[in-house]
This record gives C-alpha cells, structure tokens and sequence, in this order.
C-alpha cells in the first residue's frame, strides 16, 4: 500500500487532490437537496465543527454515513469561499425551519428518495425533524384529489381542502331568504356576531345549524356584511364610533386586541381606529395598554402550556398554536425558544414532574 493511500485509509473523511471541483460541488449540494428536502447548513458537512458546537443531528450523521457522496464544508469553502456564494451557484437558498405543514409535498418526496436510497425510517425522521410514524405516513401517501399534490390521510391536500371548504353552501339568494327570515322571526334583521359559526347553545345560530349560513357566506357573495344586510332590503347595524368610545371599548378589553377582533360587534374597524388616533398604537396609549407585541421567555411559554394544560385536560399541538393570543405565543415563537415543538413539550413534562420547592 502507498503512502498515500495509507493516508487516505488513516483519514476518513478526507479525499485525493482533484476529486472535487466546483461544478461537482454544486451538483452534490443539489443531490443533497434532493434527498433530504432541504439545502445543508455548513456544520452538517463538517462533524468536527458539529461537534464542538454540540450541533450534531441525524443530518450531520447522513452526512457521515454516506461520505464521500458529498464533499467536507472546507472543500466547499476552498471552491467558493463563502458557505452562502457556494448554494447561490447551486440555486438554493439557505436552510430555515419548517413549521409543521409547510412544505409537507417536499418532505414526502424527500422521505421517498431517502428510503429508495436505502436509508432507515428512524435516520429519514431525524433528517426530516418528524417522528418515525410521520415518515411512514409519508412513505404511504396519496394524491390530492384536485391538483395531484402528495397528501397523507386526507383526500385533498390542505390549499385545495381550503378552497372547496370556501366554496358558499348558500346561494346568493338563499342568503337573501335567511336574512329576511331571521328578520322576520326576531324582530331585526342578523347582526354580524350573530352569524358566526359557534357550537354555544346559546346561540341560535348554533342550535338551528345548518339552516342559516355565516356571515362568511354572505360576505364571499356581496363583498361586506353590510352590503349583504342591503341587498336584502335593511339598513346596515353601524355604531357611531369617536375618540372617546374607542378608548372606552379598549380598556374594558384590557389588551392589546388582535387585528381578527377589530371591527366585531365590540370594537370598530381598523380604519376607524386610524381616522381618529392615526395608528392603533397612538389608541393603545390612549387608552393606557402597551402597544408593543408581548415578548414570551421560554418561562411564559411554559406557563402558556400549563394552562392550556389545565384547561383542556390535554398539551397544545403546534396547530392550536397557529395564532398568537394574549393566553399563549405563536407555535413559530415556541420553536424559537426551545429549537422544537417536541422540545418544549418535553420541557414542559420535566418542569411538571419536579416536587414542588417548599420555604
């Protein structure tokens, strides 16, 4: 054996002078793309930096496994300089988390070349940051009914389930017919709020479904509640709203209100809002409530799934989580905190099982 090959052999991840050059470079960060869903991050080709960096993944040990399918970070370093010029060349654009749901088409593809290739159920979950069942549900997967995209355990995928759940069950006129007969049957014609779709009993509009539409409905069909309420021949429901009512109604929510809460039955509109302070925020501190967004510690966010906790008998799932409220941040906020959604559960669990501190 040579010299050289013995160094070869005494280096695992190390290869011979001209293996590389920078068109092999960016055909393997594409075939990496390929396989694994996404572009690589510079550690993930480099287990010692991972390493020192307490960074190392299923991703980093792909990377390990199956070398020289791909070159070390320093080789891509060498060819382009920066990590970032190297996948601009390639076409890609750096690596970022995806939220569950996003981009689901591509890691079902990904889950499928992955496991064409030979590689496990276990290493695929870790590469794809999903659970093992996940990666066999992907592995099983079907076709959108409408546009062919890969969907897991329903029959459309979620923009095509969206669009056929938007689709107005009620006709123009059957709209037109369920104004005037709720008119007819109160007294008045519907108010917004009272055609929101709700599972109270207290509500009529929950106790009678399916007879009356939303208000969804009626707005998809006439462009506003409004216009709505005088197509069927009423006057529409308006508040007066000036300076001093608006403070009024923000302090007695006693928060900042999200943007889905303005223009109900209890606060005006947005546009209002800016007509009379000129920015929401201008109306916050008129009304003596912080106008900046709630910063979430990962403390808050624990006491957040506490309380979801105690309330529902159950933990949150990152889609309870999809918006923002006063009781609880955004499932992307939580990822922030704890690097994962799975991480901050657990987080949660091993808070829960400490004995109480007593003194």
């Amino acid at each position: 054996m040579t010299a050289t090959r013995e160094a070869y052999v005494a280096r695992r991840h190390w290869s011979p002078r001209g293996t590389w050059d920078a068109d092999r470079v960016v055909e393997a960060l594409r075939d990496w793309t390929r396989l694994t869903g996404s572009p690589p991050r510079s550690y993930e080709w480099s287990p010692a930096t991972a390493a020192v960096l307490g960074l190392d993944s299923p991703r980093v040990r792909l990377w390990r496994q199956h070398y020289p399918r791909w070159p070390s970070a320093a080789t891509v370093s060498a060819y382009f300089g920066r990590w970032s010029k190297a996948l601009h060349a390639a076409g890609l654009a750096p690596h970022r988390e995806v939220a569950p749901g996003e981009q689901r088409a591509a890691r079902i593809e990904a889950a499928r070349e992955m496991a064409r290739t030979g590689v496990g159920t276990g290493a695929i979950a870790g590469v794809l940051g999903v659970s093992p069942r996940t990666v066999r549900d992907y592995l099983r997967a079907g076709s959108c009914a409408d546009c062919g995209t890969p969907v897991v355990t329903a029959e459309r995928c979620p923009r095509c389930a969206a669009r056929e759940s938007s689709r107005p069950r009620f006709t123009r006129q059957e709209v037109l017919d369920a104004i005037r007969a709720w008119a007819e049957a109160t007294g008045e014609p519907p108010r917004l709020e009272e055609w929101a779709p709700s599972s109270d009993p207290e509500s009529r509009w929950a106790r009678e479904f399916p007879r009356w539409p939303s208000y969804m409905t009626a707005r998809t069909h006439f462009g506003s509640w409004a216009a709505a309420l005088e197509a069927a021949g009423y006057a529409p429901h308006r508040r007066s709203w000036d300076r001093e009512s608006i403070v009024e109604a923000l302090r007695a929510l006693d928060r900042p209100p999200l943007h889905s809460e303005l223009g109900g039955a209890a606060l005006p509109a947005l546009g209002t809002v800016r007509h009379h302070f000129g920015s929401l925020g201008a109306a916050l501190q008129a009304a003596g409530l912080d106008p900046h967004r709630r910063r979430w510690g990962p403390e808050d966010v624990l006491d957040a799934i506490a309380r979801f906790h105690a309330r529902t008998g159950r933990l949150p799932a990152a889609r309870d989580w999809r918006g923002s409220s006063a009781d609880h941040p955004h499932a992307t906020t939580v990822r922030l905190r704890f690097g994962s959604w799975s991480e901050a559960i657990e987080a949660y669990e091993r808070r829960a099982a400490q004995p109480p501190q007593v003194g």
